[in-house]
């Protein structure tokens, strides 16, 4: 995203909280049903999202000895 979209959206949000309103849309949005099902799609929120990032999965108190594990399988 670009910085001044960044900045832009930002000062939005802060004038919608310092109001007290609240932004709506003029209409409801439709998602095409290929957002969901497409492969290539899928695939890239994969690396996208799953790949470069770390996913928290457990709070260290979870995990507090040695050779203590926890399963994931949401993501």
């Amino acid at each position: 995203m670009r910085h001044e979209v960044e900045v832009e959206l930002i000062e939005r949000i802060l004038a919608v909280a310092e109001s007290g309103g609240r932004e709506m849309a003029d209409s409801p949005y439709h998602a095409p049903v290929v957002n969901y099902v497409a492969p290539e799609r899928h695939a890239r929120e994969v690396a996208e999202l799953f790949r470069r990032y770390p996913v928290i999965v457990a709070h260290g108190s979870e995990l507090a000895e040695p050779g203590d594990y926890v399963t994931h399988d949401l993501t």
